[in-house]
């Protein structure tokens, strides 16, 4: 009886995922164009061969809940810095193949140059994407272009940005 009531309140603080899909993915190329304030000029960046991974559980017939996270790490030199981006969102699927999709979730990152003068901080992250999803062999290929908008942090001293991005990328679904 314990067990079952046990199981029972379980299932409705999480409804419906614990017997859902699961789909697991990550992006192999992804494009962005970055502009930060304060910055002379705007960057662009491109992400090959991964520039992200996914876990996604299916919320009810049009809603998958999804959390995507990315690690970059540059080195030139002695300079170095790494970042770390947790964003979960909910993508609503339009149908069979199209979802929107809405995030909002955190970034945190550091820098070094290599001479003494290091900095790191986190800001809050939100944004949104429009996307496709399409049967690939055994798979789900994705391909999504969306905005992300990271809020200034000023106690860190980081101004805010705005980062438009396409990718691509494959999922696998798993009952």
């Amino acid at each position: 009886m314990r067990r079952t009531l046990v199981l029972a309140l379980g299932l409705m603080v999480v409804p419906a995922m614990a017997s859902a899909q699961v789909e697991l993915g990550f992006d192999f190329f992804g494009v962005t164009y970055n502009d930060t304030d304060g910055a002379q000029d705007a960057t662009i960046g491109v992400s090959l061969p991964l520039s992200g991974l996914r876990v996604g559980f299916m919320a009810g017939p049009q809603m998958i809940i999804e959390t995507r996270m990315g690690f970059d790490w540059e080195k030139e030199g002695d300079a170095s810095g790494r970042s770390l981006t947790l964003v979960p969102g909910l993508n609503y699927l339009v149908n069979d193949q199209i979802y929107v999709r809405g995030e909002a979730g955190l970034e945190n990152f550091s820098f070094d140059n290599g001479a003494g003068t290091s900095f790191s901080g986190t800001q809050y992250v939100f944004g949104a994407g429009l996307g496709t999803r399409r049967p690939f062999g055994m798979g789900i290929l994705r391909l999504e272009a969306g905005v992300q908008k990271a809020l200034e942090n000023t106690n860190d001293g980081i101004p805010s940005s705005l980062n438009i991005y396409g990718s691509a990328g494959a999922s696998i679904a798993i009952n």
